[in-house]
């Protein structure tokens, strides 16, 4: 039997949870601590349009996203949802 080989060459998810991590942790900034003071990022990630709440390594990788980017609004949409909804996202964003 044959290793499996990856369909892209891009980070896989283990690699940006753990890449996250680390740069969080360079910045002082341990996401796994409940603030004593609540900032809004502490409920449940859902998609934007549908409602949706996310489950599983979604919720990781989101949180630290969250964190990195220095939001507090666990809202999410794909571009193509945004546009749905009017919003023009910028030019680059993720």
């Amino acid at each position: 039997m044959s290793a499996a080989k990856k369909k892209f060459d891009g980070p896989s998810p283990e690699e940006k949870i753990v890449a996250g991590l680390v740069e969080l942790m360079e910045a002082g900034i341990a996401p796994w601590r409940k603030p004593w003071a609540e900032d809004g990022c502490s409920g449940h990630h859902v998609n934007l349009l549908s409602g949706h709440q996310y489950r599983g390594s979604n919720v990781i990788l989101l949180t630290i996203g969250m964190h990195v980017r220095g939001s507090v609004l666990p809202y999410w949409c794909g571009f193509a949802e945004a546009k749905k909804l009017g919003i023009t996202p910028k030019k680059g964003s993720k």
